[in-house]
């Protein structure tokens, strides 16, 4: 009988961690942090034996270099998540010092963390102390995977997943576990035709420059901000520049072809897109129109405040949003209510203001078809705030777990 404690991430979404005994070897899947001001963190991880990462995202890779602090732990991702993940702590540091927030790691950890990682590949398995694993794909983003992990069962966390192609991966498949621990993100929610999103985006970009207007795009760096740069460069022949980390992510994406769906395509967006590098480019993108992406995806800092700054009065211009707004962020004050903060300072927008669902997590009914289709006999339902709201529909066929923060649960 394996043993499982969440560290975080269980009852909300961010800080994941999750600790695994089985037979005489632990193990942590992910260890994250929720990218708030300030951040969150998860409690700290024990000694293990290995470290399996999902994949990039902060809030499952964000305090990795909490582990370089302590101790040699060997970490097991693939290279794009490797690669994208030392972006990202680089810029972690770099925020928390601009804010004055406290982190648990430092520069030196960031750098120590390199010789820890080993590289997987999907589908080819390895083995931890007595353990079996094999990484699948998890679509989701570019190096996500699932893990397969066989000892005393046979146990499938999925990390984040998506099950549908998009323009940036393949679909994730479904596999058969006894045991599954799936995200639960969007329980309770579903999500609207992916394509039709995606049309209505570009409509909407059309419609902004036609009107003589700057169309800016907010995306998450990692993912998204690739995944907006391949529709518009698809379907439209405006000039589009990129700010920010979604640039550096993109070359990483390009050296790692393998982990795309299309590798000639994203080639294609490189060569199409102008790349932001200075405040004198920051300047003629917005003299020049046409249409500018940028991070943060939920206006939480990075470039995106800057041409915000910029935009007061100028009507014919267009905010997009491409990701859900959590609440108490700059992003949803901006949906609901029209202004954002920056450094203390309230800000009123007063241009045209959008939201384009381009998750890449399952909604509701997905989890529900993925559970079924695991054939497990235990779920364990973690990274949600609503992950109530599945059980009646998946209790006729599995045992459902709602595990909480530094609860300990035996499969």
């Amino acid at each position: 009988m394996a043993r499982y404690r969440f560290l975080g991430g269980a009852e909300e979404i961010g800080s994941l961690g999750l600790v695994l005994e089985d037979r005489r070897t632990r193990v942590l899947i992910d260890y994250g942090l929720s990218p708030d001001s300030p951040p969150g963190f998860p409690e700290q991880a024990p000694d293990v034996d290995a470290v399996l990462l999902t994949h990039a995202h902060l809030d499952h890779s964000g305090c990795l270099p909490e582990i370089a602090m302590r101790a040699d732990t060997p970490i097991h991702t693939t290279e794009t998540s490797r690669r994208v993940s030392g972006i990202l702590h680089q810029d972690t540091l770099k925020i928390a010092d601009l804010e004055g927030h406290a982190v648990p790691f430092n520069a030196a950890a960031v750098e120590r963390l390199k010789g820890l990682y080993r590289d997987i590949t999907p589908d080819d398995p390895f083995q931890v102390g007595d353990l079996d694993v094999t990484p699948v794909s998890a679509g989701h983003i570019p190096g996500a995977v699932q893990f397969l992990v066989e000892g005393d069962r046979r146990t499938l966390f999925t990390g984040d997943l998506f099950t549908q192609p998009t323009r940036l991966v393949q679909a994730a498949r479904p596999e058969k576990a006894e045991v599954l621990f799936i995200e639960t993100t969007y329980a309770g929610r579903t999500h609207p035709s992916r394509s039709d999103e995606e049309t209505r985006l570009v409509a909407k970009v059309d419609e902004v420059v036609e009107r003589g207007g700057l169309a800016l795009i907010a995306a998450f760096a990692t993912g998204r901000t690739q995944e907006v740069l391949l529709a518009l460069t698809m379907e439209s022949d405006h000039d589009i520049w990129v700010d920010g980390m979604g640039a550096r992510v993109l070359q990483v994406f390009l050296d790692t072809p393998e982990a795309v769906a299309d590798p000639r395509a994203l080639e294609r967006v490189r060569e199409r897109v102008r790349i932001v590098r200075n405040h004198r480019q920051r300047r003629h993108a917005m003299a020049t129109g046409g249409v500018i992406v940028a991070t943060s995806g939920m206006l939480e800092g990075g470039p995106i405040l800057h041409y915000l700054s910029q935009q007061r009065g100028r009507q014919k211009d267009a905010l997009l949003l491409t990701g859900y707004q959590v609440h108490g962020t700059n992003g949803r004050r901006v949906l609901d209510d029209r202004f954002y903060t920056d450094r203390g300072v309230r800000h009123t927008v007063d241009l045209e203001v959008d939201r384009f669902d381009l998750s890449t997590h399952l909604g509701h009914d997905d989890i529900v078809d993925y559970v079924r289709r695991s054939g497990c006999d235990d779920v364990v339902l973690y990274h949600g705030y609503d992950r109530e709201a599945l059980v009646p529909e998946l209790s006729p066929f599995a045992r459902v777990h709602l595990p909480k923060r530094g609860e300990t649960i035996e499969l």
